[in-house]
């Protein structure tokens, strides 16, 4: 049937559309991205603060866009390597971009995470619905829309949500090729594309590669590759990781430089004590006890389901070792909470499949659980309710949605004439918010290793007066006013003194 010379076979598809918003799962999708689109652009210059591994990821992105290097500015006339810097061109680039495009500052580089967040939600989607259909899916992306470290990790330029993002793209592949039988080179070019993606974003996604080959070893019997499909992954995973080589070592930096870098980069003398100490954070510290409370639900789950003859999927397989993998290395880092946060989100990922199958269960063994076959849902929303409120009142990120150190700073750097000096004394995340190329650094990343400071010479230059400006952290300062006798305090802007010659 036509009318008005347009086709009408479009009307199943519209009825079906419109249909489908009155399933509970469609509302429920429909909020996780309404969540995500107000909490990621909410306060975004101020919610979190610029920080100092911000800064360092925003000065790479910035050198890229006004001269091209993937390195660290020093002085006016000199930069460095950014070879113990652990953002990949997938996170530098795009921000760079941003920067070409929009002109530098914190906004314009905190909206390209505005976008990969959006990514991650949507590849969060894709991956459960694939693996558990459209009504899991939905709720998995509702608990990752309001997990409030997705926005104190994620709003800021760093690694982690990218990362992620590639990471859940990997699984995608692996579900198609493990649905093919391993058998298609599509797939294999797409898991070797999306896994060297994600490797190169972060150091901490290297551990993808272990996760992957104790993935095989343990399925040793159920995955048959070809070896085509596997040269040809291969080939094709080098490619980004030779891309993030080129860029971001410099013909000065040894191999095993790096690689003792990324081995050990606090430099922990005694990991034993430090691990222990990590430890005993997943039963005495909130976000490590939740942590391991979703990879117990998780395993418990994964348990269940191979006693009654459904073992996990390869691709579920990969996820949960990969967040076995990030356990592993938080023990031997220090015990700050961003580097389980990879683990988190993905065991919060499979939360609700893994919740349903935990309760069936339990309904089976326990008949008053019978008649509260709703229960799981329930949870589901109580916990997104919990999530959201902790979201918007009580977390890291909503302890800054009344701070304006961004817009603090920002007006007390233009009152600064942008021919003078300016020394940076370890503060690296100022450097997005000055008018000027006229600046100098000293960096020094780990107050008791001296292996990755930068800047050494211009503490002579500050010694002897030759800076303008000065810009430090203003504990710091009080701390060493010594070290400053050239100088005259300026005033103060949130957390940060600016010093003058006189």
């Amino acid at each position: 049937m036509r009318e008005r010379g347009y086709s009408l076979r479009f009307m199943p598809n519209l009825i079906g559309l419109v249909a489908s918003f009155k399933k509970p799962e469609t509302l429920v999708l429909i909020a996780a991205f309404i969540i995500l689109g107000f909490f990621s652009i909410f306060r975004l210059s101020e919610a979190p603060g610029i920080w100092y591994d911000e800064g360092y990821y925003t000065q790479l992105a910035m050198n890229v866009a006004q001269h091209g290097q993937q390195r660290l500015q020093i002085t006016p006339t000199e930069s460095v390597s950014a070879a113990t810097q652990t953002g990949g061109f997938t996170l530098i680039f795009p921000v760079a971009a941003a920067y070409k495009l929009f002109g530098i500052g914190v906004v314009q580089g905190r909206s390209v995470m505005v976008l990969y967040l959006f990514a991650l939600l949507a590849a969060t989607y894709w991956l459960v619905r694939l693996l558990f259909g459209p009504a899991t899916a939905a709720w998995s992306a509702l608990l990752m829309s309001t997990f409030a470290m997705l926005y104190g990790d994620g709003k800021p330029v760093l690694g982690e949500v990218p990362g992620l993002f590639f990471l859940l793209l990997t699984l995608i592949a692996i579900f198609y090729l493990e649905r093919s039988g391993y058998r298609h080179l599509r797939a294999y070019a797409a898991t070797g594309l999306a896994a060297g993606l994600c490797v190169v974003t972060k150091p901490i996604f290297l551990l993808l590669l272990p996760a992957l080959f104790f993935t095989l070893l343990i399925r040793w019997h159920r995955i048959h590759l070809r070896w085509s499909g596997f040269v040809l992954a291969l080939v094709i995973f080098l490619l980004p990781v030779a891309l993030w080589i080129g860029l971001q070592f410099g013909a000065g930096d040894s191999l095993a430089s790096m690689l003792s870098f990324y081995a050990n980069p606090y430099q922990v003398g005694d990991v034993g004590n430090l691990a222990l100490q990590n430890l005993a954070r997943f039963f005495t510290e909130i976000t490590p006890l939740y942590t391991f409370v979703l990879l117990l639900v998780w395993a418990v789950s994964m348990y269940v389901r191979r006693r009654a003859g459904r073992p996990a999927s390869t691709t579920e397989l990969s996820a949960f070792m990969f967040c076995m993998m990030i356990i592993a290395a938080y023990l031997r880092l220090p015990g700050w909470y961003r580097y389980i946060f990879p683990a988190a989100a993905v065991s919060l990922i499979f939360l609700p499949v893994a919740s349903v199958v935990v309760f069936e269960y339990l309904r089976k063994r326990f008949s008053g659980l019978e008649r509260i076959a709703f229960a799981p849902y329930v949870f589901f929303a109580l916990m997104s309710a919990g999530q959201l409120y902790q979201v918007a009142f009580s977390s890291y990120v909503a302890d800054y949605y009344d701070g304006h150190r961004t817009r603090d700073l920002s007006a007390t750097l233009a009152m600064l004439a942008p021919e003078k000096s300016i020394l940076l004394y370890n503060v690296p995340e100022v450097a997005v918010l000055l008018h000027t190329q006229n600046y100098y650094q000293y960096l020094k990343p780990h107050e008791t290793d001296d292996g990755e400071l930068l800047g050494r010479n211009n503490l002579a230059l500050l010694r002897a007066g030759t800076f303008d400006y000065v810009i430090i952290n203003s504990s710091v300062y009080q701390l060493r006013l010594s070290d400053f006798s050239k100088y005259a305090l300026l005033g103060t802007a949130n957390r940060y003194s600016v010093l003058k010659n006189p």
